[in-house]
């Protein structure tokens, strides 16, 4: 197993802020840490589309608990569920908006 630190482990299977990835943990109902990161270490697989040692796992999510506890957060400056859901739908439009140039 390569020997990862929390920062190395976030800057290589996190693609986004802190502050982003407990909105959005916050946005479906995980508002405990440690849950959060067990979460997202499952999804580890399936973002990479290649398989990864269950262990392997484990200690991902550690270590992104451990880069967010290091970094810190303000919990009341988190996004809210209606500004997620507004940057979806910019998101989705930039992409639909791109789509249309190939049709």
């Amino acid at each position: 197993m390569k020997k990862l630190s929390p920062q190395s482990a976030w800057d290589q299977y996190v693609d986004m802020p802190v502050k982003m990835f407990v909105s959005l943990s916050h946005y479906q109902d995980i508002t405990n840490m440690k849950q959060m990161c067990q979460r997202y270490a499952q999804d580890i697989p399936y973002l990479f589309e290649r398989p990864f040692d269950q262990e392997y796992l484990e200690q991902i999510a550690k270590l992104i608990e451990q880069h967010i506890e290091d970094v810190g957060y303000n919990e009341q400056d988190l996004y809210t569920k209606e500004q997620i859901d507004e940057m979806c739908e910019q998101d989705a439009e930039q992409i639909r908006s791109y789509l249309k140039k190939f049709v």
